[in-house]
């Protein structure tokens, strides 16, 4: 293609002139005054930039790019010409060069040339920068004719047995990649059959991987039911951040998804109280999580597509799993959406709307085939004065650990958890620790902490464990029960294994005087507290009974102690059971180094995320 490069005084020279008509001059002339395009100081660059052509390319352009108008007098050191580009360059408009009125009008009618006759035209002329980008994208034959383009042949053009070619190579390639990432691969749904064009692990972190996919899915239907079956693998939930292209002539479905941790800043901005005085406290689960979802779902009837891929896998998926979240925890999955399967379980519920005795008969019947599935009895329930509720259980692997571990029968832990429901049900572990952490020796379901209902419990869960239970001990129970300070569940233990020793959890006993300082009902300053609470910690872990003694009457005489009757009173009344808290006086204890009931903690973490 050759490019616009102007006209020079030789081009002028190498035309034939044709005499102009009088009223073709003041045409003309008229044409020059009105449309002023380009000025004097721009047609030296243009003819600077015109030498450096070939000569070869100065014919051409003479030939298939100018048709003159008008020639100005030759003799004069700088012409002034005005070019009329034909519609065969499809430009409909002339260049002029900026020419004075003063001297076109002592022209004669034979110093002008013609070819062809001007027709006044009311459009505005374009700009040289305009005409130069236009006629440099024109491509001219020998004779300067202008050569249409050739529109270009995407690649669905090629024949049927090419696209075959490349479909069959990509496929092969989508097998090595599900090979070498088998891990990602098997969270990807199998509902439609798909390629893996492209797949990537981060290196720093490598659960996090993106990838790009091909399925045979061409409707928004099966779009929206493979996203919903990659949710529930993933354990992960995404929600619409917008749709586009709906119905278009190109694409049937097409939508960008977000994590939900990523929550837009308009819905998590603290807004500011009725008052106006300070912004109200809004917790969000906004993490600004870079996860994302696209899938596109295009129309297979696209004759001009350059895709390959679009008669046998008309849908597009990229996938950037990039969590900055965990995904298997209580709270991350307490947000997402319940799933079909589960929201039919509750309308099953809900339709057959058991209540009463109908969910004991149904818990019974359930126990019952539990027990005999494992041909013993694992679990027992009972219902004490009609209202509250216990159920006590103790599986094979349970038993297996009181009767083969040793530790079964040294130190055992004992915690229950938070209310887990409307009824203030709540569930106690009984766990021993082991090189593997915490094992289970029992667990205990009660609808209420109180002690006549814990003893009956636990005297339930006796009738469960074998008789070598707790490292062989049986009936006597751990030499050590760990546990929080809760007076019933103490008691509870106490009246049943009475050679056992109650030791209090260390992480217990200074999480509750911290707190004991903190509530304002005790008028501790906020100056004193730390004080406080790090006097009493060194108490606790004083190394003899020297040191004891010592520190805690340095305790006693703090400000925060001395003047404050509600603290005084506290620890002085605590002190008397030093024996369970205390470390030095645990010395002659076996305890194999465990002060806290840390696992139990661990335990109930996981309870909960599974639950």
């Amino acid at each position: 293609m050759t490019p616009f490069r102007g006209i020079t005084n030789q081009d002028i020279l190498k035309v034939k002139p044709v005499v102009y008509k009088p009223q073709d001059k003041d045409l003309l002339r008229a044409r020059l005054q009105s449309h002023q395009v380009l000025s004097a100081l721009h047609a030296p660059e243009v003819l600077q930039s015109a030498d450096k052509k070939t000569n070869h390319q100065n014919e051409n352009n003479v030939k298939g790019k100018t048709k003159f108008l008008a020639t100005i007098e030759k003799k004069s050191a700088e012409e002034h010409l005005s070019v009329e580009c034909t519609k065969e360059l499809g430009l409909d408009a002339c260049v002029n060069y900026e020419c004075n009125a003063e001297d076109s009008s002592d022209l004669s009618d034979e110093e002008f040339v013609r070819k062809p006759k001007i027709k006044p035209s009311a459009k505005v002329l374009p700009s040289l920068q305009h005409v130069q980008k236009r006629a440099a994208t024109v491509e001219l034959s020998a004779e300067g004719d202008e050569i249409p383009k050739k529109r270009k042949t995407p690649n669905c053009r090629l024949s049927v047995s090419e696209i075959e070619k490349l479909v069959i190579a990509a496929e092969d390639k989508s097998k090595s990649l599900m090979e070498d990432f088998k891990d990602i691969t098997d969270t990807l749904p199998s509902l439609f059959d798909f390629i893996v064009i492209s797949i990537e692990r981060n290196v720093n972190d490598p659960e996090e991987w993106k990838a790009v996919l091909r399925l045979n899915i061409s409707s928004q239907e099966e779009a929206e039911l493979w996203i919903e079956e990659f949710e529930m693998l993933t354990k992960s939930d995404f929600r619409q951040k917008e749709t586009r292209l709906k119905d278009s002539p190109q694409v049937v479905f097409k939508r960008l998804m977000r994590c939900q941790y990523k929550v837009p800043k308009s819905n998590y901005q603290p807004k500011k109280n009725l008052l106006g005085k300070k912004p109200m406290r809004k917790e969000s689960k906004n993490t600004d999580c870079g996860s994302n979802l696209i899938v596109t779902v295009k129309r297979k009837e696209m004759k001009w597509s350059s895709d390959i891929f679009l008669s046998k896998f008309p849908c597009d998926i990229k996938i950037n799993f990039y969590h900055n979240h965990f995904i298997l925890t209580k709270d991350s999955l307490r947000h997402r959406r319940p799933s079909a399967a589960v929201t039919a379980k509750f309308h099953l519920l809900f339709e057959q709307a058991p209540s009463g005795e109908e969910m004991l008969i149904s818990l019974e019947e359930f126990i019952n085939k539990y027990n005999a599935s494992q041909n013993e009895k694992c679990v027992a329930f009972q219902v004490l004065n009609g209202k509250d509720l216990m159920i006590a259980i103790c599986t094979p692997l349970m038993k297996r650990v009181h009767t083969r571990l040793r530790s079964a029968g040294e130190v055992v832990f004992v915690d229950s958890s938070g209310t887990m429901d409307t009824h203030n049900t709540r569930v106690f572990l009984i766990l021993c620790p082991s090189i593997a952490g915490a094992l289970p020796l029992g667990v205990l379901m009660v609808s209420s902490e109180a002690e006549v209902v814990l003893k009956p419990a636990f005297e339930l869960l006796l009738t469960l464990l074998p008789d070598e239970a707790f490292g062989g001990r049986g009936k006597k129970g751990p030499k050590i029960f760990m546990t929080d300070d809760c007076d019933q569940e103490r008691n509870t233990l106490h009246s049943l294994f009475p050679e056992a020793v109650l030791l209090l959890c260390l992480f217990h006993v200074l999480n509750a005087y911290w707190r004991y300082v903190w509530k304002s009902e005790h008028h501790v300053k906020k100056d004193d507290r730390a004080p406080a609470y790090f006097s009493f910690r060194d108490v606790v872990y004083a190394s003899d009974e020297e040191k004891f003694e010592a520190l805690w009457n340095d305790m006693m005489n703090l400000p925060a102690v001395k003047d404050n009757a509600c603290v005084k009173d506290h620890l002085i009344k605590f002190k008397p059971r030093a024996a369970e808290w205390a470390l030095h006086l645990r010395n002659d204890i076996l305890t194999r180094g465990h002060h806290t009931n840390n696992y139990a903690e661990a335990e109930m973490r996981i309870l909960k995320d599974k639950i």
